[in-house]
């Protein structure tokens, strides 16, 4: 739970800052939920722009869904986004996204001595 809490505020940090490097250092490359999540922050580098406030707000109703056979671990959470403004690099707003939230199921590894995300999805009734 720890670790989800930690990826998204890495996350965060991506977009507001914006670092390219962040997500995918934590992520597996197998993971289509965090390319399509880290391919933002490249997309703002190249264009000089960046995201504020914070996308993501912290983490509610986290809880771990213990391992799978294959020693996968899954946590689920409600992940809730702000309303954000992207902005260029001299803070004119070039555009604006609204606030959402949705309950997520993170499926986690564990690599050595590292934790990596392999997928976000919606909770399977």
């Amino acid at each position: 739970m720890a670790f989800v809490r930690f990826w998204f505020d890495q996350v965060n940090t991506a977009f507001m800052t914006p670092d390219p490097k962040l997500i995918p250092q934590l992520s597996s490359p197998t993971c289509r939920s965090c390319s399509n999540l880290a391919d933002n922050p490249v997309q703002y580098a190249a264009k000089g722009h960046r995201v504020t406030p914070a996308p993501f707000k912290p983490l509610v109703d986290i809880k771990s869904m213990g391992a799978d056979p294959l020693g996968q671990h899954r946590v689920s959470f409600t992940l809730s986004q702000n309303a954000v403004t992207v902005v260029d690099s001299t803070g004119v707003a070039v555009e604006k996204q609204k606030a959402s939230s949705a309950a997520r199921v993170a499926l986690l590894s564990r690599k050595g001595d590292q934790w990596l995300m392999e997928g976000l999805a919606a909770p399977q009734s």
